[in-house]
């Protein structure tokens, strides 16, 4: 005999938003280990994870422990309130017959111990900035991740373009900590376990936990430049270079690289002309600018996010990098080499 557990007043919706908060840290590719594909069901919470990322939520229905394709259940779910019952090898939503796979203990949760965590506070706005600074390359595994270091600064690099962001000045992390790549959808405060090596970005939704890298960080200072060395030096807003830069990142092919001359504004493959990029600051110094090429896909991390910040830019040769800062940003954005 089936029995029923969800209560009549909780609306499909609310499921299906759990569901696609879920969704975050679900492994999408194709994977041997099928509990990675499953939401987990224990002791009034559901989970998923990845291996690098896991997502918590407080249950919104009352099913049994297990493993469950919930994600299934989706197309099923709307306004009205959701059904669900109980069968002797799985649940039922909404009609729809949803097998359980296997005990929670297949899956590989990690442990979320809010006690045993130090709170520093939200997690700011250039969070997601920083985090497109990281690199794709998994011989260089620490450059996949954002440091969080002692000093209050959020780095990130991966090789061709560097950020630092001013974060906290007040931080005591007894140590650096590298996270795994993730960018709240939402506002999110930041919670770190060094007893675990593991981050948590708590939001209303739920918590995403993510793995420390136990790697060594480059030195990234060591690579800033002096801004009193600089030959050529300009001053502009965010916006203005995001607005400038978006048409050439969209032009630029997907393969090879397009080189845009940043003192003539020109560019071959596709042959374009924008304006100099010099032309483009509020003043500059009177020394004359490199003629520098750039990839302007290096560009893209550009977003609304970087709009207010009022940056100074700066370049120090055709072969050095180019520094955009402030008080609290330093951006580094390297040239191309010219051909031999």
């Amino acid at each position: 005999m089936s029995t029923r557990y969800a209560a009549p007043t909780i609306p499909g919706t609310t499921i299906k938003k759990v569901l696609n908060f879920l969704k975050q840290t679900k492994a999408t590719r194709p994977v041997s280990f099928e509990a990675l594909t499953l939401v987990c069901v224990q002791d009034g919470y559901w989970y998923t994870t990845n291996t690098h990322l896991q997502a918590r939520v407080c249950a919104p229905i009352d099913i049994p422990n297990g493993l469950y394709n919930l994600f299934d259940a989706l197309p099923v779910l709307g306004s009205s309130p959701a059904v669900v019952t109980e069968e002797p090898n799985g649940i039922i939503i909404n009609g729809l017959v949803i097998p359980r796979k296997g005990n929670p203990d297949r899956f590989p949760s990690m442990p979320v111990d809010l006690e045993t965590s130090n709170d520093y506070g939200p997690v700011p706005a250039l969070w997601n900035t920083v985090t497109k600074f990281t690199a794709e390359d998994e011989v260089r595994i620490g450059l996949n991740g954002v440091l969080l270091s002692p000093t209050g600064r959020l780095v990130a690099t991966n090789g061709s373009r560097l950020i630092t962001v001013a974060w906290n000045a007040l931080w005591d992390l007894p140590r650096p900590i590298i996270s795994f790549v993730y960018t709240p959808k939402t506002p999110a405060t930041l919670s770190i376990d060094f007893q675990h090596n593991f981050l948590h970005f708590i939001q209303a939704e739920g918590i995403i936990t993510t793995r420390s890298l136990d790697e060594h960080y480059p030195e990234y200072d060591r690579v800033i430049p002096d801004p009193q060395e600089a030959h050529w030096q300009g001053y502009c807003d965010g916006k203005t270079i995001r607005e400038w830069a978006t048409p050439i990142v969209k032009l630029a092919p997907r393969k090879g690289t397009m080189c845009l001359n940043l003192k003539t504004g020109e560019a071959k493959n596709p042959m374009i002309r924008v304006t100099p990029f010099d032309e483009l600051m509020e003043k500059s110094s009177p020394a004359e600018s490199e003629s520098l090429l750039m990839d302007p896909r290096l560009f893209n991390f550009l977003s609304k996010d970087t709009d207010p910040l009022k940056l100074t830019w700066t370049t120090y040769g055709t072969q050095a990098p180019m520094m955009a800062h402030n008080a609290d940003v330093t951006i580094l954005i390297l040239p191309l080499r010219p051909p031999v």
